[in-house]
């Protein structure tokens, strides 16, 4: 599987395969990046935002990509989301578990 290293590339990948009329899936995941961090009680760390990590793969044909996005405030969410919009409205969009994201990973990269 291909690993996209920023959000042009997997447009390119989507818009070509939707263009060849390639039927896919887009899966997404968003989680806590370490969810076991510790929690410090240093008023200097107190308060802030925990890494997430967005992933989503796209499996188009028998070709996949792959990207991941960090990202600590909701409005970066946000953004990601509006730019990525013609994505999602070419391939149908799934919300997985974390656990089910590292599955599609594992079994691509076979």
């Amino acid at each position: 599987m291909k690993r996209a290293t920023n959000l042009q590339e997997l447009q390119d990948f989507a818009h070509k395969h939707f263009v060849k009329g390639e039927t896919g899936h887009l899966f997404v995941n968003q989680s806590n990046q370490y969810p076991e961090e510790p929690i410090f009680s240093d008023e200097d760390v107190s308060g802030r935002q925990a890494l997430q990590l967005l992933k989503i793969v796209i499996q188009a044909g028998s070709h996949a990509i792959y990207y991941e996005y960090p990202f600590f405030e909701g409005t970066e969410l946000e953004e990601i989301n509006v730019q990525l919009k013609g994505v999602y409205d070419q391939f149908p969009k799934k919300v997985i578990s974390k656990e089910e994201m590292e599955a599609i990973i594992q079994s691509e990269q076979r």
